[in-house]
């Protein structure tokens, strides 16, 4: 049936934590945009994490999605990394890396990422075409030399065709590798990846102050299009 995380798009955790038994219906993790909360120190983010976890028990993914990845995050590479070890120590079950940071930052963060599973990611929101060969090369090199645990690849695109390459690599990069990768089409034109793609399909819920990404379903309505 495959799993489903619903994205907090919040700027305050204690407002998630309010609605988060209707929010996490049907929901199998909890996405928190740490990016959309602001600049905040981190004992600030401690108690961000504590308001949710509190309220939840779903496993939760621990993002700073960086202003050229589609986010909000607009700190240097230093930060960057501080946050994600934050993230670790705060027991995240997971931890998004993502591949547009320095070779070095990226090895630091997998090498110390403790019990969190690694998803790595790439985003592209300018409607580039890929096909099914530039997909595979994106994945493979996500999976940083067998660091990763989970890769994921999200892209814009115009064109429905765009999800049957994105549907193809990802099945032939599950078939050689035995791990889990994520491949979402962002955009109207995409919405069919968010139900083909079997883990962690990133939803929203009308709940929400608005959707993390362009194109994202209600979690109720991947479920029922399954």
């Amino acid at each position: 049936e495959g799993t489903v995380t619903i994205s907090l798009t919040h700027g305050c955790m204690k407002e998630a934590a309010r609605d988060v038994q209707r929010l996490e219906r049907g929901a199998d993790a909890l996405e928190m945009r740490v990016d959309l909360l602001g600049e905040r120190t981190d004992e600030e983010l401690r108690e961000q994490h504590s308001a949710l976890r509190r309220a939840s028990t779903l496993p939760i993914i621990w993002t700073v999605r960086s202003k050229p990845q589609g986010g909000k995050f607009e700190g240097k590479e230093g930060r960057y990394r501080e946050l994600l070890a934050l993230g670790v120590r705060l027991g995240c079950e997971f931890v998004d890396v993502e591949n547009c940071w320095s070779t070095a930052a990226k090895a630091s963060i997998l090498k110390n990422k403790g019990l969190s599973v690694a998803i790595t990611s790439y985003h592209d929101f300018e409607d580039n075409y890929y096909a099914a060969p530039d997909i595979t090369r994106i994945l493979e090199k996500l999976r940083e030399g067998g660091s990763a645990d989970v890769v994921k690849m999200a892209i814009k695109t115009p064109r429905p065709s765009q999800v049957a390459e994105m549907e193809y690599a990802i099945a032939k990069f599950i078939e050689k590798h035995r791990m889990p990768a994520v491949g979402l089409c962002m955009g109207a034109a995409g919405q069919r990846s968010r139900v083909v793609n079997s883990f962690l399909t990133f939803s929203t819920h009308p709940l929400m102050p608005g959707a993390a990404a362009p194109g994202q379903l209600y979690a109720s309505d991947v479920r029922r299009l399954r």
